[in-house]
């Protein structure tokens, strides 16, 4: 750790520019937590982000909980240290800057409430999970929440390089995010695609609201097959769309043993094709794993 955290020696040879773009990781520093409050916890170094910068990264990626950076309007406690965090990140971001690096960050939005919380605003709620459920984004309320809270962090920290979403697995967040839209009132006569893209869209349109020059990220780790051709369709043209390349690949040996999806290695499986040009990206793992640590 000492080794990665100082600088690279200034004799290094550079590499040569890597054929796609952009190229971002996580550290191997990381620890859960609250970085952006909490120094200690620091997950880039200056020296390892040089490091970065030497070895060919472009960028650096870090998750966020939206209502801990942005107003939350129907319970403000939750964004009580907002302006902090946000502090926070401006010195990360441009901390990378000075190395040539931007920061991404990672969306799983909106989080789920508690019901507690919905016995106070039956309307945004949408389906149920355990102890939590969803702040229904066919609701225009939340859609306007998810619209201004980007838009307010972007010209927060107008530097940003950009939103990287899951909106089919992980948290609960979106009615379909869990595949159980049918338990939503508003959300079971729409498709899976309709939403998800829709989030997206919502997403996108937050940074473009704020005028701000950062790009977004669609990963489709998550989306069934029965719809994934759809929710392409209907991303913007300015959405990149990150996808897997072992989508449904039976196991191998030595591999896991059943057909759920890994990132393990790379064998072609395109999407369907859609009819206009849409960036594309592709997700690896190394070592690390980059699973959300929850609510």
């Amino acid at each position: 750790m000492a080794e990665l955290s100082s600088a690279p020696p200034l004799d290094a040879a550079p590499l040569p520019k890597p054929p796609f773009e952009p190229r971002f990781c996580y550290s191997y520093f990381a620890l859960y937590g609250d970085p952006l409050l909490d120094p200690e916890l620091d997950p880039y170094p200056d020296g390892y982000l040089a490091r970065l910068a030497a070895s060919g990264v472009e960028g650096v990626w870090l998750q966020a909980v939206l209502y801990q950076l942005a107003p939350f309007p129907w319970d403000p406690a939750r964004s009580a240290r907002a302006e902090e965090r946000r502090a926070g990140l401006r010195r990360l971001v441009q901390r990378a800057r000075q190395q040539g690096l931007g920061v991404w960050l990672y969306l799983n939005e909106p989080r789920a409430m508690p019901l507690s919380f919905h016995a106070a605003h039956p309307g945004l709620r949408g389906v149920t999970e355990g102890d939590h459920a969803t702040l229904c984004t066919s609701v225009p309320a939340v859609q306007a929440y998810l619209r201004e809270s980007i838009a307010s962090l972007c010209r927060a920290v107008p530097d940003l390089a950009g939103f990287v979403t899951i909106t089919a697995s992980e948290n609960l967040t979106n009615c379909w995010s869990h595949h159980a839209g049918k338990g939503c009132p508003r959300c079971a006569g729409r498709s899976p695609a309709a939403v998800i893209a829709e989030v997206n869209t919502l997403i996108r349109d937050g940074i473009r609201q704020a005028n701000a020059s950062a790009r977004l990220i669609a990963w489709d780790w998550g989306w069934a097959d029965d719809w994934a051709s759809e929710a392409i369709g209907l991303l913007p043209q300015d959405v990149i769309l990150q996808s897997v390349s072992e989508w449904s690949l039976p196991p191998q040996p030595g591999r896991h043993p059943d057909h759920r999806r890994r990132i393990l290695h790379f064998q072609h499986r395109p999407r369907p094709a859609r009819p206009t040009p849409l960036g594309l990206g592709a997700g690896t793992r190394s070592s690390r794993q980059c699973q959300d640590p929850g609510r």
